[in-house]
């Protein structure tokens, strides 16, 4: 037997052969795409439940307090037009909010 345990693919006549030796593999090909995704970075993985909490504090806004500071901070940016709007300075003011609210211990705030 070959190593990982399967069997070597071999040409058959029967098309039942194919649609087994596919399925095999996509039930593979998911569990892996699944493993990764639901593992932890320290793990080798992409931590998908933490990213979409961060996604949620910072989109659904279930952590607004960031949101708030950034609209009082760039009030003036805002009302001017956005031709007129330097965005380093808008970065910067973004970076200051998230840096000083609930969200700044957020793991994935880089990300979003």
């Amino acid at each position: 037997e070959p190593p990982g345990g399967r069997a070597p693919f071999r040409y058959s006549r029967r098309r039942r052969d194919y649609a087994e030796a596919i399925d095999a593999a996509y039930r593979r090909a998911a569990a892996a795409l699944l493993g990764l995704f639901m593992q932890s970075p320290a793990e080798g993985g992409l931590d998908l439940l933490g990213r979409l909490r961060s996604m949620r504090s910072f989109f659904f806004l279930a952590k607004a307090d960031w949101f708030g500071h950034l609209m009082d901070t760039a009030a003036s940016e805002l009302e001017r037009p956005a031709e007129e709007v330097p965005l380093p300075r808008l970065d910067g003011l973004l970076d200051l909010a998230i840096r000083t609210s609930s969200v700044a211990n957020d793991p994935y705030r880089e990300d979003i």
